[in-house]
């Protein structure tokens, strides 16, 4: 079971942030997740659509110009970081899911994945917005695409049409046989978010591929600390 730092890893450090991708890496982990949304045409790596919960200020992300928007601390000095900064200190020894947490995303982060020959085996894409997805794959049948569901059962027929390599599932709304329909389709399986090591046991016993964690460190007795290769398995 392969341990995905969230968010970076946002149990150690401000979210999404330069930080918590070098703090993870620091501890092992060589996989991350994080989130891009499209703002004023530029991809900022951010989950939110509003500032309130990650900074000391309030309103839409919108509501405020790009420029400073780059200069909002999110905590430690950490701003919020363009894609294109991030992607550029990345680890070559790491794997990157980008999530697109809004829509109008796919298009532009495959056109800089190739601006920056970003190697697409370095790459999962995944979103809850699968039109998003639609999107990317009609663009680029190659590289990897990683379904998001929380507790809306999945449609298989549709989840082949995409032709993912992997199905993330919320652990609130754990559905065992979708679990079980993922795996004979062939799909790498993961879950999010698992901070307590009770559950990251269940998951290693359930025979999950990969968790997504805010605290990595707890997720050394159960995990894999390695990357997330396109079309290997992680069991």
């Amino acid at each position: 079971m392969i341990c995905i730092g969230h968010r970076g890893a946002a149990g150690i450090a401000p979210e999404n942030t330069i930080l918590a991708i070098q703090r993870a890496y620091g501890l092992g982990v060589r996989t991350f997740e994080i989130d891009v949304r499209n703002v004023h045409d530029a991809l900022l790596v951010f989950h939110d659509p509003t500032l309130d919960r990650v900074s000391d200020r309030k309103g839409r992300l919108s509501d405020y110009p790009l420029i400073d928007l780059q200069e909002i601390d999110l905590g430690e000095g950490q701003k919020i970081p363009l894609l294109r900064e991030l992607l550029q200190k990345l680890p070559e020894d790491t794997t990157i899911n980008i999530e697109l947490a809004d829509y109008s995303t796919g298009k532009k982060v495959l056109e800089l994945l190739g601006e920056l020959s970003f190697d697409h085996r370095r790459v999962l894409i995944s979103s809850f917005l699968h039109p998003e997805l639609e999107i990317v794959r009609s663009l680029d049948t190659d590289i990897p695409i990683g379904l998001l569901i929380g507790h809306h059962p999945c449609d298989f027929h549709f989840c082949r049409s995409l032709a993912p390599i992997s199905i993330g599932f919320e652990i609130d709304y754990f559905d065992k046989n979708a679990v079980e329909m993922a795996k004979k389709a062939g799909l790498l399986t993961m879950a999010y978010t698992v901070n307590d090591p009770r559950d990251m046991r269940d998951m290693k016993e359930m025979g999950i591929d990969a968790i997504f964690t805010d605290f990595p460190e707890r997720a050394k007795p159960f995990c894999r600390f390695e990357p997330l290769f396109h079309g290997r398995k992680t069991k």
